[in-house]
């Protein structure tokens, strides 16, 4: 009776939790991709098409401008805070520091950019993505790899 109290039954609270962690875990161990699924008319009847209701849910699942982004020939897309935080901005000279000093991510992004000398024709900033065209994974190897060019360095 002096022992019952340690060995406690598992609720089903507990179970879930157990079950939700063991699920977290093995979806951050993973590359994972979704799919996507799109009703094609409300009463999901066969044959039969509704373009307004499809066209509504690609919009939502952000299909369509996912599309646009890879029909514009912008395959590599890096997250801002890769850039930002693998470049060697904290080792920046007190000049450019002080340029990139409280600015939003996509103006540091873009004096980025510049400094590597990365053409505009060669990337599109998103919300918080760089989207750089097939080819340009050099420029990216180079931001990341070398940091600040070394001309920068010493100014």
């Amino acid at each position: 009776p002096a022992n019952s109290s340690f060995l406690k039954k598992a609720t089903v609270a507990d179970t879930f939790m157990r079950s939700m962690h063991s699920l977290m875990t093995t979806l951050r161990s993973t590359q994972c991709s979704f799919i996507r699924c799109v009703k094609p008319n409300p009463e999901l009847s066969p044959q039969h098409l509704n373009l307004s209701l499809v066209a509504s849910q690609l919009q939502s699942l952000g299909i369509i401008q996912t599309c646009e982004v890879l029909k514009a020939g912008l395959p590599t897309r890096v997250p801002h805070a890769v850039l930002l935080g693998s470049s060697g901005i904290g080792s920046a000279p007190p000049s450019v520091a002080s340029l990139m000093q409280n600015k939003p991510p996509i103006v540091r992004i873009a004096l980025l950019l510049k400094l590597f000398d990365v053409q505009k024709e060669a990337y599109r900033v998103g919300k918080t993505k760089i989207f750089f065209k097939a080819g340009n994974i050099a420029a990216i190897r180079r931001i990341l790899v070398q940091g600040l060019p070394m001309q920068e360095k010493e100014a």
